[in-house]
């Protein structure tokens, strides 16, 4: 009850807030009846940012100290690992569990595009939870869907695989982290990989003394965690599509596994009763199938202050050339200043 007043509160608030902050409303505004694509991709990535950094701003910072997670003494820590969990399996379940093929490629599209809303929201704990589910067996292994998705998304999903490439320690994705401010959720994984490693350093030195380095870095990867706790989202939480992104529907792998075998083997099968064995250059089953069929238009949702659909993408991709000239700018600023400093 108290949830749906406050609903109703933010929403005599909306005619006067930032247009480009006004929530975006599917018709179908019963959480029951909700269904993915009912949602606009912006919202969902709001509706889900608002979600997480709810739990992300409840870490203490005693969970965060000798390894508290792993011991069941850190519940918010570990609130928003099973966050983290549920939501890779429900992209997973959503993508796999839709029989027909062409809308399987849009649902999978529209997680790409959820990804991308959030990546330019600074949710990188969000970013994570999709690119890891895309990235699980059981939905890699539907190629006929993913070899019809549009080239462009495929494009996009590769530069978070480059933000999140855990080669030299999470560089990129660290450098992304230093030429940007809060509201920021960062990725859990990492801070809480940072703090493992640390543990492993000795408390004492071997003269016995405390090894104030390493409470030092301690309190470093803590104070960053915190800082970003301070900031919230402006964000107008929708009661509805929070209820739904809490309550969602997930399938275990194992099942998962054997939906999308079977979803393979049926688009398999049909392609070569439609081609004869034979695929048309230049075309797919998939592209014959969305030329059919009315796709789903963002331009559907959008009120006349946002850019309309692929508009509102081309904005995204020249904000995010923005950043990466601001990273590579700052990473150059930081390679000089070492060379200054071994110079010296």
């Amino acid at each position: 009850m108290a949830r749906r007043e406050n609903q109703q509160a933010s929403a005599a608030n909306h005619k006067s807030a930032d247009p480009l902050l006004k929530p975006i409303l599917p018709i179908n505004m019963q959480s029951d009846r909700m269904m993915f694509l009912d949602l606009h991709p912006l919202e969902v990535a709001r509706q889900m940012t608002l979600v997480e950094f709810n739990l992300y701003k409840k870490i203490q910072a005693c969970e965060l100290h000798h390894s508290a997670w792993t011991k069941g003494r850190a519940p918010n820590v570990q609130a928003i690992t099973e966050r983290f969990n549920k939501v890779c399996f429900w992209v997973a379940t959503e993508i796999i569990t839709t029989e027909d093929h062409a809308t399987r490629i849009e649902v999978l599209s529209r997680f790409i595009q959820v990804a991308l809303y959030l990546r330019s929201m600074n949710n990188f704990h969000g970013v994570m939870e999709i690119y890891a589910s895309l990235n699980l067996g059981c939905v890699q292994r539907l190629k006929s869907t993913w070899r019809d998705v549009d080239k462009k998304y495929i494009s996009k999903l590769k530069e978070i695989e480059v933000m999140f490439d855990t080669s030299s320690n999470y560089k990129n994705y660290r450098d992304r982290l230093d030429v940007i401010e809060p509201p920021l959720i960062p990725f859990q994984g990492v801070f809480l990989a940072d703090l493992t490693f640390i543990e492993e350093v000795p408390s004492h030195l071997k003269t016995g003394q405390v090894n104030f380095e390493k409470m030092h870095l301690v309190s470093k990867v803590i104070s960053e965690v915190e800082r970003y706790q301070k900031t919230p989202y402006k964000f107008y939480p929708v009661v509805p599509i929070e209820e739904y992104l809490e309550n969602v529907t997930t399938l275990p792998e194992k099942e998962l596994y054997d939906v999308a075998k079977k979803c393979e083997l049926s688009a398999q099968a049909a392609e070569k009763e439609e081609t004869g064995s034979v695929r048309l250059r230049g075309t797919t089953i998939g592209s014959l199938r969305r030329k059919e069929r009315k796709r789903p238009g963002l331009d559907e949702w959008m009120p006349q202050s946002f850019l309309h659909g692929e508009k509102q993408l081309k904005e995204l991709e020249k904000q995010e050339k923005k950043l990466q000239r601001s990273i590579s700018f700052r990473v150059q600023q930081k390679g000089r200043n070492r060379s200054s400093t071994y110079s010296g």
